[in-house]
C-alpha cells in the first residue's frame, strides 16, 4: 500500500477553491473539503483508478474527477503524490 503526501499546491488549492464555495454556503465549502479528502483512501486503495491526464500522457500522472474538479496525482514506487485541484473549466497548461 502506498503513502500519500499532499503538495504545497494541493493544499492551497483545496482552501481557495472552499473559501470560493464558502462565500455562497460555508456548509458546502465544509463538505467539499470533507468530498476531496475522503478521495485519498480511494486513490490509496486504488491508484490506477483515476485516468492518466490527458495534457500530460504520463502512465503515472493520473486525476480522479470529484464533482466539477480535478484531483491530480502522481504514482511513485514508495508514494502517491496530489499535485493539485483544479476546475475542470479551467484551461491549463502542463510541462511534459
Amino acid at each position: 500500500m502506498w503513502s500519500v503526501k499532499w503538495s504545497e499546491q494541493s493544499k492551497q488549492r483545496i482552501f481557495q477553491i472552499a473559501d470560493f464555495i464558502a462565500l455562497d454556503s460555508p456548509k458546502a465549502a465544509e463538505e467539499w473539503i470533507d468530498l476531496i479528502i475522503s478521495k485519498e483512501k480511494l486513490i490509496r486503495d486504488n491508484p490506477k483508478i483515476g485516468r492518466i491526464v490527458p495534457e500530460i500522457g504520463s502512465e503515472d500522472t493520473r486525476e480522479l474527477i470529484v464533482g466539477q474538479y480535478r484531483l491530480m496525482y502522481e504514482i511513485d514506487p514508495q508514494e502517491l503524490l496530489i499535485l493539485t485541484v483544479i476546475n475542470c473549466r479551467e484551461q491549463r497548461y502542463f510541462k511534459t
